[in-house]
Formats: structure tokens, sequence, C-alpha cells
């Protein structure tokens, strides 16, 4: 699949995942209305609230990938052999089956990149690892049973991997700013040290 098929793919399902996004936060705040009503303490931030709506948004683009978009011709075929993509796309010279690989990894950063935001129990390397295996197993079991698409060990393990990219992704841009932050807070502290004297030298001197 090349990228000009992919966006001719997805663009159907823009709204819908528009529409998910949108019906996921309104109950979302509903819940979270009758709970803060009850006594609840915990609150959601704004960047939880807009995370929920892409990751809505982002599952329903998935499953209109693999699903939607496939008619039940496949059989409820299953292939064991890991490493087989990598093994055909070497063997026919086939470039489009390795743009199939990349695009299955890319498929799921978007799940590693946003786990994150939701909460601390998702900002670590094993939990966003483990939701998105078990998201691609959920989407491979769901192919198999619908005949609409092979349950892959190389998707299972390519999707699981690009999770884990983009989850890296945002640890990378994150600690990046940190970084950047920490050097320009440094970096005034030691100018501030460096005037205090001087301007201090100065009003001694005028007084």
């Amino acid at each position: 699949m090349d990228l000009n098929s992919i966006i001719t793919t997805i663009l159907p399902y823009a709204s819908l995942a528009g529409c998910a996004g949108v019906i996921t936060v309104g109950i979302l705040l509903l819940g979270y209305y009758f709970y803060r009503k009850k006594g609840g303490l915990y609150t959601i931030t704004n960047v939880q609230g807009i995370t929920v709506f892409l990751l809505a948004a982002w599952l329903t683009l998935v499953v209109g990938l693999t699903l939607l978009d496939r008619g039940a011709h496949y059989g409820g075929r299953i292939n064991y052999w890991l490493f087989s993509g990598y093994v055909a796309a070497w063997n026919n010279r086939s470039f489009g089956e390795f743009q199939q690989i990349v695009f299955n990894l890319i498929m799921f950063m978007p799940l590693g990149f946003l786990l994150p935001l939701l909460g601390k129990q998702f900002q670590r390397a094993v939990p966003v690892v483990m939701v998105s295996f078990l998201i691609s197993l959920g989407v491979e079991t769901a192919q198999l049973l619908t005949a609409r698409g092979i349950f892959d060990l190389d998707d299972l393990l390519h999707n699981t991997l690009g999770g884990l990219a983009g989850f890296s992704l945002l640890d990378a841009v994150l600690t990046s700013a940190k970084q950047k932050k920490l050097s320009i807070e440094l970096a005034y502290r030691q100018q501030k040290m460096r005037n205090g004297p001087v301007r201090q030298a100065i009003y001694d001197k005028s007084t």
C-alpha cells in the first residue's frame, strides 16, 4: 500500500474518526461530571481530553483501514512465519512489500506517542508495549474471524514495535525540551550571578 493509496483510504473515514473522537470525549466528560458530583477528587486536564479525542480518532482510522475497507475474501488464513514480509520483499524485489512493513510500523506510532499523555501509568515503555500488542492482537483476531484479513505475526510484531517507536519519539521530544529548559534556566542563573556583583558595586559607588 503506497502513500497515495493510504491517503485515499483514510479520507472517507476522516469524518467518522472525528465523530468517534467527539462522542468518546462527550461520554468521558459526562462520566467525569457525575464522578465529580459524587465527590471525586481526580481532575482531567485539557491535554488528557485532547489525547482521548485523538486516540478515539486513531482507533477508528485503524479499524477502517484494517477491517471496514476490505472484503470478506481472505478465508480466515493465518501466517505463522515471522519475518515472512522481509523474505517476500527481498525475493520479489518488491518495494511495495517493504512499504507495507513500514506502514504497519507507522500505523501504531500515534498510539505509543499519545498513551503517555494520558497519565503516569503509561509513561513507561512496558505498559505502552503491552497495550500496543493487545490492540494489534485484537485487530488481527478480528481480521481472522471476519475473513477480512490474514492473522499475520509480522503485523503483530510491527504494530507493537510501532507503538514502542512512538513512545521513544515522545520520550526524546520531552527529554530534549527538558534539557533545553534546564539549559536556559542555567544560563539565566549564571548571567544573574555574573551581573549581580557588578550592579551592586555600581550601586555602592554611586552612594
